[in-house]
């Protein structure tokens, strides 16, 4: 510790054991309270290091701290922790690096074995405040297998009247939790100078439940922080949101999700955060509330655009129950740009995505899902404008789109003043959703780009030609001569002839000759063949009655026809109605050839 009477750095702290255990507001501090020797030497505070064997565990409000004071000139130490086992914080205990006077604040790193668990308003904190000028420091947690948040926050900001930007926060786990109205946030407030900071999570398994934040937000007009969230599953439910956004003249920030398995976005549940959960006044996350997803948003005082959301995804993306995947901006400012690709996307229940403007540009929403859009029971794909806005465009690549029938299931890019924006499909099928206006609650699945005072928008819906039968084919040019067909017919091989067979399926056929009756062993009767030469088929069924097809002609002495039904052999004069001197003389010109 440097006391406020002193100069000069503080010194570090250095612990290696098997367990740790702090509580009832124990601390391990590393604290400057004085000035730097000289402007150009600035002191900094002492970091510390903790190699611990087994677990660790902070309870009732005890402190692992390194801070600059009010009006100490110096940089917050870092702080370091390590251990194969676990870290357990609970009942508003904190792991905090700060400064509070002219100087950055310290870094965070923590590397566990197993599992960290933070619970009960317990923090792991980063931060710049009061005048004092320096960056955040940033927030690095490796986790073997679980990393758990509840009720608590890891945090790193700027406050007060802090210039300098807030640093970033990184967790790595197996598994990642932030549940029961918890926050992870890189935040840059009012009245401070300087930019929110990133956010990477990366796991095999995401959750962010229960009125949960995940966000990167400035309120100064600067930039936003971007989130990025990389892994296998995500489930984003029952009031969770993972938000960007950005006041004044700044823009909001990205997010970017890259997933190789399933994407949940389930508002079912979701409750109001209590006011003072997070002892922020973040206008955006009040707007919030009861909202479940992802937001990229501009506020309503903001001359700045709505960030972007892009999300890679392996698998399957369900938005249910007023989920929603949005940017937009209320201010002046366009809305940003949403892009999915994925093997399918469902909307059901109200779920949404959209890009929204009040008075800018709408954003647009480029989706390319290799196999079926399913639109359920009131959901919308949205890049509508208000006031003198334009809409924006929708871009849809698919396999197929399916709207179930009288639902109120859209695809809108439509405005009030401006001009609509425009939709473009591509897809094999398109079902159950047709192009017309929008007029919910019209029980109808509609296409619309058009615009209630300005231009409307153009929709195209492309289904491409997949019959490979149709299309233009190029004949052969070459002459036929008669005499070469007739010489190939003679000279082929009768043996082989002989071998050959005709299955038909069904009744009738031909006959295996030019000149013989049907022959019942070359027919095949619905794929078993009939041995039977005098079998009669049953009568046919019509409106004049029953009717017995005819299959054999007699001849009477006379020369009347009388049809038979059964078979009748009458090779012996005319086979087939040819004559016998006919037949003859046939072979002799095949001989002659």
């Amino acid at each position: 510790l440097v006391d406020s009477s002193a100069t000069g750095n503080g010194a570090d702290i250095s612990l290696t054991s098997g367990e740790l255990n702090l509580t009832n507001e124990s601390r391990i501090i590393a604290n400057i309270d004085g000035q730097s020797v000289s402007p150009d030497d600035i002191s900094t505070a002492g970091d510390i290091d903790l190699d611990i064997a087994g677990e660790i565990n902070l309870d009732n409000g005890s402190q692992i701290q390194s801070q600059v004071g009010e009006d100490a000139v110096g940089n917050a130490g870092n702080i370091t922790i390590e251990t194969g086992n676990s870290l357990i914080s609970t009942n508003g205990s904190q792991i905090l690096t700060d400064s509070q006077g002219n100087g950055s604040g310290g870094d965070i790193q923590i590397t566990v074995g197993d599992s960290i668990e933070l619970r009960d308003t317990s923090l792991i904190f980063a931060n710049t405040s009061g005048q004092s000028i320096g960056n955040a420091g940033s927030v690095t947690l490796e986790v073997g297998n679980t990393f758990s948040l509840s009720e608590s926050l890891v945090l790193s900001q700027i406050q007060g009247e802090a210039e300098g930007n807030a640093g970033g926060i990184d967790i790595t786990a197996n598994t990642i939790d932030i549940n029961n109205f918890s926050l992870v946030s890189t935040n840059a407030q009012a009245g401070t100078l300087g930019a929110a900071g990133n956010i990477n999570l990366n796991g095999a398994n995401i959750s962010i439940n229960t009125g949960s934040v995940v966000d990167a937000l400035t309120e100064n007009g600067f930039q936003g922080g971007n989130i990025v969230i990389s892994g296998g599953n995500l489930e984003i439910v029952s009031g969770g949101v993972v938000v960007t956004s950005a006041d004044n003249t700044g823009d909001a920030g990205s997010i970017n999700l890259d997933l190789t398995s399933d994407l949940t976005i389930n508002g079912e549940g979701a409750i109001p955060r209590p006011e003072d959960i997070f002892s922020l006044d973040e206008q955006v996350l009040k707007d919030l509330q009861e909202s479940t997803g992802l937001f990229a948003s501009s506020s309503a005082a903001s001359t700045g655009s709505g960030g972007n959301i892009e999300v890679i995804n392996g698998e399957d993306i369900t938005i249910s129950n007023n989920g929603i995947i949005s940017v937009d901006s209320q201010g002046e400012g366009d809305g940003g740009i949403i892009k999915i690709n994925t093997d399918s996307l469902n909307l059901d229940s109200k779920a949404a995505i959209s890009a929204i403007t009040a008075s800018g540009n709408g954003g647009d929403i480029n989706l390319t899902v290799a196999d079926t859009i399913n639109l359920e029971n009131n959901s919308i794909i949205s890049t509508q404008a208000s006031g003198n806005g334009n809409g924006g465009n929708i871009n849809i690549d698919t396999n197929f789109i399916v709207a179930f029938p009288n639902q109120d299931n859209d695809i809108v890019a439509n405005t009030q003043a401006g001009e609509g924006g425009n939709i473009n499909i591509t897809a094999q099928s398109v079902l159950g959703i047709v192009e017309r206006d929008s007029n919910p609650p019209n029980n109808t699945n509609d296409i619309d780009a058009s615009s209630e005072f300005g231009l409307n928008g153009t929709v195209s819906i492309f289904t491409p030609d997949t019959n490979t039968l149709q299309g233009e084919a190029e004949l052969p040019s070459n002459i036929v001569e008669p005499q070469q067909t007739t010489t190939q017919a003679c000279n082929a091989d009768r043996g082989a002839v002989a071998q050959s067979n005709l299955t038909l399926k069904g009744r009738g056929g031909i006959g295996s000759g030019p000149h013989l009756p049907l022959n019942p062993e070359n027919i095949s009767i619905n794929g078993e063949f009939s041995n039977s030469t005098s079998a009669i088929p049953q009568p046919i069924e019509t409106s004049q009655g029953k009717i017995q097809p005819a299959r054999g002609i007699k001849v009477t002495e006379d020369g009347s026809i009388i049809l038979t039904a059964y078979r009748t052999n009458n090779a012996g004069d005319k086979p087939n109605g040819i004559a016998p001197q006919r037949i003859s003389e046939i072979k002799r010109n095949c001989d002659q050839i």
